[in-house]
């Protein structure tokens, strides 16, 4: 299951950064929910809540929870050659992280938080975006 994550990552963060499919989201869900979002800012309010602020030796940058137990995706450069990394959620509480795994060429990173996380987190999806299918940054 991480392994996929972190493939399903590298696809993502080798696209130009920290991307969320939040179009196929949206067409993935029942029509009820899909009545529910009127525009992409309702769905990035609710998303916003997976977001973490990572602060290490190599600098700061940001994440996201692709799991409730605890695990971030983030770019490699971000937490390179860290002994200490911090994440602080978007309700301000902080935690220490620990480097699971990383990929130095395609910049991407997975760390976790030794208390899991039962707040919204980002499911990666597994299918690559079609060519100018619209997504989301956040």
């Amino acid at each position: 299951m991480k392994f996929a994550v972190i493939i399903a990552g590298v696809f993502l963060l080798s696209f130009g950064g920290i991307v969320f499919f939040g179009f196929r989201m949206n067409n993935e869900m029942p029509a009820a929910q899909k009545d529910s979002i009127t525009d992409y800012a309702e769905l990035v309010e609710k998303l916003m809540p997976s977001m973490v602020y990572i602060e290490s030796y190599s600098g700061f940058g940001s994440g996201f929870f692709v799991s409730s137990q605890g695990d971030i995706l983030t770019s490699y450069h971000v937490v390179d050659n860290s002994y200490k990394i911090k994440v602080t959620t978007i309700k301000g509480q902080v935690f220490e992280a620990e480097l699971k795994h990383f990929d130095k060429v395609r910049d991407i990173a997975l760390i976790k938080i030794d208390i899991p996380y039962f707040e919204t987190f980002l499911k990666v999806s597994e299918v690559l975006p079609k060519q100018g299918e619209a997504i989301i940054a956040l």
